[in-house]
């Protein structure tokens, strides 16, 4: 006999912006149950590098993702600080990188707003040992490192504590429809193989790279690129700050401390399999070689761990970018009913 439970609102996806949206229905006192896969953050959100942007990354060529990015940074600060350090973070140039950038991406900054504060190369040095002694420029951004374990735990723990509930180990198998409405979601207990019906009048779907499969439960059609990344992590922290490449995004240009280590990254491989977190040493060892234009002696250090993890990257269009740096890393928000007819469900993707 399948369970039936009843709420007003499920959340598909346990990562950082399905727990920000149980935590938001609960401190208004919306019913709401959160189902995932897995563990909670098993996806995106504790599969990159931890780091919290200022939005500088993208200040040349995606203006509203840099402003997201730093709105969003200002406001976790506050909201969660306890999974945030606030680093800071350096954007260097190296005598590879072109001369024209640096004023583009100074003039994309103050257009949107980031604090951006020269750093005299001596200084610049004296904080940062490993960083390449022959750096041309050096900026301050307020980059930051955010722990995405503890921050959805925590925040889905506090919705918990205020009412909501969340199911993990339950995968989504289908949508359940009332003419053009929905009207909740079956999921099955991974462990015991227990099916379960959750009515309720509102889906949101933040289920990020498996986004597209929760749609076609429904027939809906959704674009999100699968964007894979691989990262290293070092045995101990060498940097203070985050120390990111005076470039155009590229692969390998992202030193983050984080807690006791460095993580490093990051690369870009479109894949069709959200479940795709292989690993390639050629990847690897490329990457490592393109780092060196920041940290020399990166070949000096301990390897302990290498990992990777997808992107989700919505696109209201097809774009051939098999890397995924062309691809804007905006946030998306998605009424289904005025885009399909189908009323109740809302999809949030996309993100840097």
């Amino acid at each position: 006999m399948v369970k039936m439970i009843e709420t007003e609102v499920i959340v598909i996806g346990g990562g950082a912006t399905g727990a920000g949206v149980l935590r938001d229905l609960a401190l208004r006192g919306i019913k709401a149950i959160l189902i995932e896969q897995q563990d909670l953050g098993h996806g995106t959100s504790t599969r990159n590098h931890g780091l919290l942007h200022s939005g500088a990354r993208y200040a040349v060529r995606d203006e509203e993702a840099a402003s997201e990015s730093y709105c969003e940074n200002l406001i976790l600060k506050k909201t969660i600080p306890g999974s945030i350090e606030p680093t800071g973070g350096f954007f260097a140039k190296v005598v590879e990188d072109e001369d024209a950038y640096v004023k583009k991406w100074i003039d994309g900054c103050k257009k949107v707003g980031i604090p951006v504060e020269e750093v005299s190369i001596g200084k610049a040095l004296n904080e940062e040992p490993f960083l390449n002694p022959y750096v041309q420029a050096v900026y301050r951004v307020p980059d930051g490192a955010v722990d995405g374990f503890t921050l959805v735990v925590d925040v889905v723990a506090d919705a918990v504590a205020h009412g909501a509930k969340a199911l993990t180990y339950h995968e989504a198998t289908g949508i359940i429809t009332r003419e053009s409405h929905v009207a909740g979601v079956r999921v099955r207990d991974v462990f015991t193989g227990e099916e379960k019906e959750i009515y309720s009048k509102l889906i949101v779907n933040a289920s990020g790279p498996w986004g597209m499969k929760i749609a076609q439960f429904v027939g809906i059609p959704l674009k999100i690129i699968n964007n894979k990344g691989m990262l290293a992590i070092f045995n101990h922290r060498f940097n203070k700050n985050v120390i990111n490449r005076l470039r155009m995004p590229e692969d390998a240009d992202i030193f983050v401390p984080a807690h006791n280590v460095t993580i490093f990254g990051t690369t870009g491989i479109n894949v069709e399999d959200p479940n795709d977190f292989s690993l390639d040493r050629l990847e690897l060892e490329e990457m490592m070689n393109e780092g060196k234009a920041l940290i020399p002696s990166i070949n000096e250090m301990r390897l302990i761990r290498a990992f990777s993890g997808s992107r989700p990257l919505y696109q209201e269009s097809s774009v051939s970018d098999s890397s995924g740096r062309r691809v804007t890393r905006g946030i998306a928000l998605l009424d289904h009913g005025k885009r399909d007819g189908l009323e109740g469900l809302i999809t949030i993707t996309g993100g840097n």
